[in-house]
């Protein structure tokens, strides 16, 4: 919008930097001429034009939770500064309340109606004041970004991608067409973001910014310039500013986003015009050709808007082709090279028959059944990879993962069935499976809708939201069954569990800072448009108590786990008080359930029943895990090998189907930016992130923390999982490397597709994206797998 050009697909982690502008835009270029340039709102505009303001008072955007203050900051200067008009030559008003209640409500949010009212009321006033004056001027009304069905932007959908531009100005006064009428005064122009910035330096006189792309819409070149030698200085400048911008000073120009009949129409524009110009610029006597202006001025403006709209249609269509083709070939080749590193061993693991022969009869079959399992899994995970280089898989590709999860589970349940009939698994193993079966197909997937073509259909979620009192009902049950959860597992750690208890303490404290926080923010609703500063910032409490006691919960419980681990090393098989205790793993409290508790929090309220699900899938599924290795007992390496790769790939499954349950996508506009902001009283760029980008990938980065924290950090516990200590290492390498092999390969397969499909037409809208999501979850997921081998 400042500078008409487009900014590249990385610029959306440029953007929260407070680097300036370094581009040539109208606010610098109005700066330059001495303009006196005021700001109140977003200070964005500060931040990317240091100086340029002669007065502002810049508000935060970032906190996305507040509706109230940040506009009350912007229309407490209203009236000073409309009485005083004369002291300025632009005022730019950056309301941010609209789109904070977007971000939080969504776009029909119960907060909306009104402050879009009150929007409306500011509009009225400015319009009031400014007809009062005899000076000629200009109000724009428009917005930065569009807004999705679920309150958030960034993605290419046509509500993301489209906002209004509102030309009010008492010339509009002889317009036969407008979108409204106040006093007849109203133009609506339809056009593109970078035209704003054209527009906007020929209507102050200040130039076209030098890499501006905008063509200034017709019908504003019709009203600013109706005199013909006006109008044809105007396009001239606009015919200067297109030969500089694609250096095509003659006929014989050859220009990407120019075709021939284009460069001779170019040229032959430029040469009429500048010629009139020229001979019409004296007073006296006038040139005879002089006539043609007039006669000829519409048709000549709208061959010279066509040129420019075609040019800037071209270059909207192909930004960005440019790469380095084989710089980015080596590094994919290199990426693959490393994701194979990490792959072969363990499907050389899973492939490998030389013991079967030397296994008990028993153990034979559980051998070869893990090994089906676990051949399965790996062809389902390589025919995911496959997927990705259709457009239409990776927008839906969220029933790809819940397709493959629960086709991998129903296997396992075969598996189950088939060696209960030989007498080998047990029918609570069988149970298990089956609930976690039915928690997937019945609840967790019908909680929030995702993909594309069936997002903005209602959801379970959205159905909780418009009744608040199942809505509460639900919560509460959720919270009941968390704590009976954990509960009923404190009665299976023998001798253990009265230090169990303490771990279900402090639990209890973290439901019910969890829940007053919901109350709060619950009753603050309704009132929210009128909230004092004081009063909204009280609300934080609630928050910081809910963190507080979430450190205190996962403290608790790591210190449970690393004590149990401990006392099962030092006293082994032969001590007394191993020999009366039945923990086996799965029972522990785990650490890692806390972070599921963290993205509660910082989630929607509906957010508790998604966890809910998944931490009780969890735990049935690493008790089904565990009884299988006990069955196996010591004896059968091979057949633990097996089963663990299948686990691996099992939860490397669930943990992408639970990030598309919880609402996300591969597309921006379902990162829930909120998220980046519960408990912070203002924004900070690394707390933000953190919080954003944990909430974002909760899904895959609960399940890894969970694999490492039941099968191979407890080795003390684990010992019938592991075997030796030299096993417990080996596994632990091979379950890391396993699992980066496949972050590596999925986001090498990403990149190869964007660099064979760079002129595709979906590749900022669905391939980019991916690889992008990939890239992300790369930089928050390795940092996790080095501490993994680490310890």
């Amino acid at each position: 919008m400042a500078t008409g050009n487009i900014p590249g697909f990385i610029d959306i982690l440029y953007n929260l930097e407070d680097s300036s502008v370094e581009q040539p835009s109208w606010v610098q270029l109005m700066a330059a001429n001495n303009r006196r340039l005021e700001l109140y709102g977003d200070d964005t505009w500060l931040r990317l034009f240091p100086g340029a303001f002669k007065r502002s008072d810049g508000t935060t955007s970032f906190y996305v939770t507040d509706f109230f203050e940040v506009d009350d900051n912007v229309t407490r200067h209203l009236d000073g500064r409309l009485a005083a008009l004369h002291d300025w030559d632009l005022l730019i008003l950056h309301y941010l309340g609209l789109d904070h209640i977007g971000h939080v409500q969504g776009p029909h949010g119960d907060a909306m109606p009104t402050k879009i009212r009150e929007m409306d009321i500011v509009l009225g006033k400015i319009v009031s004041v400014l007809n009062s004056s005899t000076n000629d001027w200009l109000l724009v009304l428009t917005g930065d970004h569009g807004m999705s069905d679920q309150g958030s932007h960034g993605g290419s959908s046509f509500p993301e991608l489209t906002t209004s531009m509102i030309l009010i100005s008492p010339k509009f006064k002889n317009q036969k067409t407008s979108m409204c009428t106040i006093d007849g005064e109203v133009f609506e122009a339809k056009s593109d973001q970078t035209d704003l910035a054209t527009m906007m330096g020929l209507l102050t006189g200040v130039g076209i910014p030098a890499g501006s792309i905008g063509v200034p819409p017709l019908r504003v070149l019709q009203t600013f310039w109706p005199q013909p030698f006006h109008r044809y200085a105007i396009l001239l400048e606009l015919l200067e500013h297109l030969r500089k911008l694609t250096k095509c000073t003659d006929a014989a120009c050859d220009h990407e986003f120019l075709t021939s009949s284009d460069v001779v129409k170019l040229d032959q524009l430029h040469s009429e015009i500048s010629s009139l110009v020229r001979l019409c610029s004296a007073t006296v006597p006038p040139h005879p050709a002089c006539d043609r202006m007039a006669t000829e001025m519409e048709k000549v403006t709208a061959q010279v808007v066509n040129l420019l709209t075609a040019f800037q249609r071209r270059t909207l269509l192909h930004t960005n082709n440019k790469i380095a083709g084989g710089l980015v070939g080596f590094i994919c080749l290199v990426m693959a090279a490393i994701s194979l590193s990490f792959l072969v061993p363990g499907i050389r693991d899973i492939l490998n028959w030389e013991e079967h022969s030397s296994l008990k009869p028993s153990h034979r079959q559980r051998a070869l059944a893990y090994t089906l399992l676990a051949v399965n899994s790996l062809l389902a995970l390589l025919l995911h990879l496959f997927s990705l280089t259709a457009s239409s898989l990776i927008e839906e590709e969220h029933q790809t993962w819940y397709f493959l999860a629960t086709t991998n589970c129903f296997a396992l349940l075969l598996v189950l069935a088939l060696s209960v009939r030989d007498g080998g698994s047990s029918c609570s193993s069988i149970i298990c499976v089956t609930f976690v079966l039915c928690l997937d197909r019945f609840l967790l997937k019908l909680l929030n809708q995702t993909g594309d073509k069936w997002l903005h259909l209602p959801d379970l979620t959205d159905w909780l939201e418009e009744h608040s009192l199942f809505l509460w009902m639900a919560q509460s049950l959720a919270w009941t069954g968390i704590l009976l959860t954990r509960g009923l597992l404190a009665l299976f750690t023998g001798r253990f569990s009265r230090l169990h208890l303490r771990t279900m303490l402090s639990l209890i404290v973290v439901a019910l800072t969890q829940l007053v926080y919901r109350i709060a923010v619950h009753a603050a609703e309704p009132n929210r448009m009128h909230l004092s500063s004081s009063s909204w910032t009280s609300l934080l409490l609630p928050a910081r108590l809910a963190f507080l006691a979430l450190a205190a919960d996962l403290a608790v419980c790591l210190w449970f786990s690393f004590r149990l681990v401990a006392w099962s090393n030092d006293l082994r098989t032969s001590s007394p008080l191993l020999s009366t205790t039945s923990c086996e793993g799965w029972e522990l409290p785990s650490p890692v359930h806390t972070l599921a508790l963290l993205a509660c929090l910082l989630g929607r309220t509906t957010s508790v029943l998604l966890w809910t699900g998944v931490m009780i899938k969890e735990i049935l599924l690493a008790r089904v895990f565990h009884t299988e290795f006990a069955a196996l007992g010591s004896s059968s390496p091979q057949a633990r090998s097996k089963l663990i790769y299948f686990i691996v790939m099992l939860y490397w499954m669930e943990g992408w189907a639970t990030f598309f349950q919880q609402g996300n996508s591969n597309k921006f506009s379902t990162v829930d930016m909120a998220a980046g902001y519960v408990g912070l009283s203002g924004h900070s760029h690394i707390l933000s992130t953190i919080m954003v980008l944990f909430y974002t990938y909760a899904g895959p980065l609960f399940w890894q923390l969970s694999l490492y924290f039941r099968y191979i950090l407890n080795y003390g516990i684990n010992k019938r999982v592991l075997g030796s200590e030299t096993r417990r290492s080996h596994v632990r390498n091979s379950v890391v490397t396993f699992s980066l092999g496949f972050l590596t390969l999925a986001t090498t397969v990403s990149a190869v597709v964007c660099l064979f499909f760079h002129s595709h037409l979906f590749i900022w809208s669905v391939f980019a994206p991916k690889l992008f999501f990939m890239a992300a979850y790369c930089c928050v997921s390795i940092p996790v797998y080095i501490l993994m081998l680490a310890f």
